[in-house]
């Protein structure tokens, strides 16, 4: 006999969750004769009444939980060898050449797109009318949009797109270890040949008394980025063998 997912219509033989979308019937089913009893009292006292905050936690951590239950969209080897390509061609003209590698048009072409959400950043963060959150926003929004990025591709469980957006992130922390160490050197060319005056992370660390730390700040911060990318690739390629063995 089977059984009818009460959230997705999914039919199934008889058991504790749905197979397709994840949901627990029994905490479904207790959610929802919760909504059904608040909507009651308010057409009775005629006086709108507000979820109780804990069906509203219980709803965010089931959604969360259901999103963690459902299965990744499979990784195709022409999609796994093309997307490990690029990977390597990047990790060996990050180790190689460093981030500005002036010879190499990927890096450059690459530094280029992370800067324009760079400067968006300040703009962005700097509409809050915090002057110290309007310098990090530069930094904080090229790593952000990345992970952004990532996360809705988490969100349809594209392990392509999500390894994809995960690299990107930790590519651009090697980015903002670059900027941090070059807080006191300065270095690096900023846009329109501005001074120290402009330097994001050189006001940043003179903010919080940590400019004589900026090469070791960045040093920690590039380890996190190189860390992120192997431990990226590394778990989309099992992703592509968990397919490979499952298709067996």
């Amino acid at each position: 006999m089977l059984l009818q997912c009460p959230k997705c219509g999914e039919e199934q033989p008889p058991s504790d969750t749905c197979v397709q979308c994840g949901i627990v019937f029994a905490k479904y089913e207790e959610i929802q004769k919760r909504k059904a009893g608040v909507s009651s009292l308010a057409s009775k006292t005629g006086t709108p009444q507000e979820e109780p905050i804990e069906s509203k936690s219980e709803t965010v951590i089931g959604t969360v939980c259901q999103r963690l239950s459902l299965p990744w969209q499979p990784v195709s080897t022409p999609a796994m060898v093309a997307l490990s390509v690029g990977f390597a061609i990047m990790v060996y003209l990050l180790a190689t050449k460093g981030l500005l590698g002036s010879d190499s048009t990927i890096l450059y072409l690459t530094h280029n797109v992370n800067l324009v959400f760079h400067e968006a950043g300040h703009w962005i963060f700097g509409i809050f009318g915090n002057d110290t959150l309007g310098i990090l926003g530069g930094s904080l929004n090229q790593v952000l949009i990345p992970a952004i990025v990532a996360v809705a591709f988490w969100r349809k469980r594209d392990a392509v797109g999500f390894a994809f957006g995960l690299f990107w992130c930790f590519e651009n922390l090697l980015d903002v270890a670059v900027y941090m160490a070059d807080a006191r050197a300065l270095v690096l060319p900023l846009i329109g040949g501005l001074g120290e005056e402009a330097h994001d992370w050189r006001n940043l660390f003179l903010r919080f008394g940590l400019l004589e730390q900026d090469t070791a700040i960045a040093a920690k911060t590039r380890l996190v980025g190189w860390v992120g990318i192997m431990v990226t690739w590394t778990w989309f390629f099992w992703r592509w063998l968990m397919d490979r063995k499952s298709s067996i």
